[in-house]
């Protein structure tokens, strides 16, 4: 199985049913994902129930991902930069691969440096799931926030030296807020294709993308002495996989929501977490 995000590109208010008969061969696409920024949360499209699916309906240019449980394709308009007048012969349908596993194209990372306190410009990010690196030098506080519409989040709440990295998931533009006492830099960029569910490393981190893993058991450790919070985020869903502060070596079962998923990790130590 996998999931790709895809652009589409039919009008404003077309039926996700019309999305989901473009797929081909019939019967391979499982869900359609969206996420909703106002909402904070992924919305979603089952072909199996779908006056139950909450996403009902598609606009221009809307970012979704079209999960599969084969190789397919995927006939859409073509995108063009005005509407044809009303005589002429609509574009013909351009075709667009769907092929598990996911595999999203490359976008430019955003980059910028400065020191000091500091607030952005909006900002568009490469993806709607993507994320961001931080490194600061200072030696005082260093708060970062992001603001989408009338939300804020806070990424960062540190004091001294830091480099990590937390997810921006969001629709729109973005906003960051820094403050900091010393230089800083910050890189942008999509959360990559083709990870895998074990994941391991130091402070704050990101994973790429990987399929869910079944229900199970797994090991968890931690050597640091803040705080260490582990979610789980999916197309369909978070789990909050662990949250305590100190050191940890402990296990427990953890049941993934439909993917793709990726692991966000936050702590102060070094740090694994590893299928049984």
């Amino acid at each position: 199985t996998g999931c790709n995000n895809v652009t589409l590109t039919w009008p404003n208010g077309t039926p996700t049913t019309t999305v989901a008969e473009s797929v081909t061969p019939a019967g391979i696409l499982v869900a359609a994902w969206r996420f909703e920024n106002a909402a904070g949360r992924f919305i979603g499209f089952s072909p199996e129930f779908p006056a139950v699916s909450d996403l009902q309906a598609v606009t221009r240019l809307d970012a979704v991902f079209l999960c599969v449980n084969a190789a397919g394709s995927m006939s859409r308009p073509a995108l063009v930069a005005a509407p044809a007048p009303a005589a002429s012969v609509a574009p013909a349908p351009a075709p667009a691969t769907i092929a598990p596993p996911p595999a999203i194209a490359s976008a430019a990372p955003i980059v910028l440096e400065g020191r000091g306190q500091f607030a952005s410009q909006s900002i568009t990010l490469p993806r709607p799931a993507s994320v961001v690196t931080f490194t600061h030098n200072g030696t005082s506080n260093f708060i970062v926030k992001s603001f989408v519409g009338g939300k804020e989040d806070l990424l960062v709440n540190t004091i001294g030296r830091y480099q990590g990295s937390r997810p921006l998931v969001a629709n729109q533009p973005v906003t960051i807020d820094i403050r900091a006492d010393g230089a800083w830099t910050l890189r942008i960029e999509p959360i990559a294709t083709g990870g895998s569910p074990a994941f391991s490393g130091n402070g704050d981190a990101v994973s790429r993308f990987f399929d869910p893993p079944s229900s199970g058991a797994w090991e968890i450790s931690h050597d640091g002495q803040r705080n260490f919070i582990v979610w789980a985020r999916c197309a369909g869903g978070d789990t909050l996989v662990q949250n305590q502060i100190g050191a940890t070596a402990a296990s427990r079962v953890v049941s993934f929501r439909l993917g793709p998923c990726f692991w966000d990790v936050r702590g102060d130590g070094n740090w694994s977490l590893t299928p049984r």
